[in-house]
């Protein structure tokens, strides 16, 4: 250990003598080096933990052909052997359709296409990717996209990620080809822009054309007035039909064809199924979220994406537990941005006004990050970094009230000395609040404490993790929910994310009859953390 210290220091050293040129040489000797004395001190990696290289974004030339009526078999055969070149094991490939933007010419032949896609190996969820296609070039281009609240979020928590027989790439083929292509675009003119995505449904009213009546033809008269059906907010498959030119003028018209879905259990836009708020980020940098299950997203405004963008560079994602959006139309919505200096940006009246506000300078990078709100509309937030020789630690909790100016610091247990931040905060009804500490690598839970009066006194809050553990429970990261039950009884969650062990998505509920216990150990079960 020493020698290799030694020789650290003194190439160091050197390089502070002699400059950049020295620098350039000695830069992969150090490296080297550095890379030997962790080696010394770690498990070698585990060769099935490696994560499968993917290609590089390339162009493939294909054939012009008819979509409508070949499918996209063409496109998913490019891709396969695209995917074979950097995967491992890239065998017994499938494909779901995420969203599908495609413009039809006045022939009816394809002109362009763009389409996301899930891709799974043996029915289960592999990676996302992108393909676009343009008929005057004949090329597709292809790339990893991580994209959609399936790659983004259930992906992973415990959400079914398998295939979906919704998505099929040959159900929406099949269904392109029942649209009355020729008479859409007489009563349309112009080309045609068709689109799909797998969590838009048409909202309770609006004047859909119902595909199970299958109509013959199609009259834009007798759509507008509502013969083809009215949609009654059921679970419905939708295509949506629009001019393809002028899409931003104000007259532009867009026909909803509405199938019965192919297995209406596993429907996503179901709301037995997926959470009631969630977000999304796409590869341009916008975030959006929703409160009421995918039925309308908002748009983060765009002053903040460059704080969006920060967090995302600093932390990779944002994380489940970094943002708090209120179920109801008027409540609070909050995100924890930024990079090396973390920015709280929220809304107090449901994304009418937006305010934003630091929450101060840490030693490094502040990789927890905690978000979230009380029944009454308090928001709780908290960053921080554990303890790193040389730097320290930091963690910080705050708190805005209703109708409060901003956030205000609150003043953090005694034993939450830096060295581990908190994980994780929820907050119950009656000024209920219970954060959760990270602990050291060695024991699989973390530390938690209560408070009665929305942060102001703090204890100890004791949990059977025995009882937990002989269930199978393990590696719990942080305090997700704390609800109390009609009978006056109260429920806390704890999960894993967002460092759950894969394979390992589960939380464990605990229950007592008050907020300071005793707790009981309930179930373990998936995390339904905002339903």
């Amino acid at each position: 250990m020493k020698r290799w210290m030694t020789a650290a220091l003194c190439l160091l050293l050197a390089v502070s003598l002699t400059g950049c040129t020295l620098l350039e040489r000695a830069t992969g000797q150090v490296s080297e080096i550095l890379w030997r004395i962790e080696q010394m001190f770690s498990t070698p990696a585990q060769q099935e933990s490696q994560p499968a290289p993917t290609p590089e974004p390339r162009w493939v030339e294909l054939e012009a052909y008819d979509l409508m009526e070949q499918g996209f078999g063409p496109f998913t055969d490019a891709l396969e052997e695209w995917l074979r070149q950097g995967l491992e094991d890239a065998e017994n490939l499938s494909w779901n359709l995420h969203s599908l933007s495609l413009t039809l010419g006045t022939d009816g032949l394809p002109l362009s296409m763009e389409a996301d896609l899930y891709a799974y190996r043996d029915g289960q969820f592999l990676q996302g990717d992108r393909m676009e296609w343009n008929a005057v070039t004949g090329r597709l281009y292809q790339d990893v996209n991580n994209v959609g609240t399936l790659m983004d979020s259930d992906a992973g928590t415990s959400a079914d990620t398998s295939e979906n027989p919704n998505l099929r790439l040959e159900l929406v083929a099949e269904r392109l080809r029942a649209l009355p292509q020729d008479d859409l675009q007489m009563a349309l003119g112009t080309p045609l822009l068709v689109e799909f995505t797998a969590f838009s449904r048409p909202e309770g009213g609006q004047t859909v054309v119902d595909m199970s009546a299958a109509p013959e033809g199609f009259d834009l008269a007798m759509y507008q007035a509502g013969q083809y059906g009215k949609a009654d907010g059921s679970p419905t498959w939708m295509l949506t039909v629009r001019q393809a030119e002028d899409e931003d003028r104000a007259g532009t018209r867009t026909a909803r064809f509405c199938f019965a879905p192919a297995d209406e259990a596993r429907w996503l836009g179901n709301p037995q199924l997926y959470e009631q708020t969630d977000i999304r980020v796409t590869n341009e940098g916008h975030l959006f979220y929703t409160r009421d299950w995918g039925e309308h997203w908002n748009a983060l405004p765009s002053r903040f994406e460059g704080l969006l963008a920060e967090c995302i560079e600093a932390c990779t994602a944002v994380t489940r537990s970094s943002w708090y959006i209120s179920p109801q139309e008027d409540g609070p919505v909050g995100f924890v941005l930024g990079g090396e200096l973390p920015v709280i940006v929220y809304s107090p009246d449901g994304g009418t006004t937006w305010r934003e506000q630091a929450m101060g300078s840490y030693p490094h990078t502040p990789d927890r990050r905690m978000l979230c709100g009380a029944p009454d509309g308090t928001l709780y937030a908290a960053a921080g970094c554990d303890w790193s020789m040389g730097t320290g630690g930091k963690t910080e909790l705050f708190r805005c009230s209703p109708g409060g100016e901003g956030f205000e610091a609150l003043t953090l247990p005694a034993e939450v000395d830096g060295h581990y931040p908190i994980c994780g905060a929820a907050a119950g009804a009656e000024g209920a609040l219970v954060i959760s500490v990270e602990t050291s690598s060695e024991n699989n839970w973390p530390d938690l404490y209560y408070s009665p009066d929305r942060g102001e006194s703090w204890q100890t809050l004791e949990l059977p993790w025995e009882d937990a553990q002989l269930d199978g429970v393990g590696f719990l990261y942080r305090v997700s929910w704390l609800r109390q039950q009609e009978d006056g009884s109260w429920q806390l969650c704890l999960t894993q994310e967002p460092t759950g062990v894969n394979g390992y998505d589960w939380c464990a509920v605990f229950a007592a009859q008050a907020v300071d216990g005793p707790w009981n150990y309930q179930a373990k079960q998936p995390d339904p953390a905002s339903r």
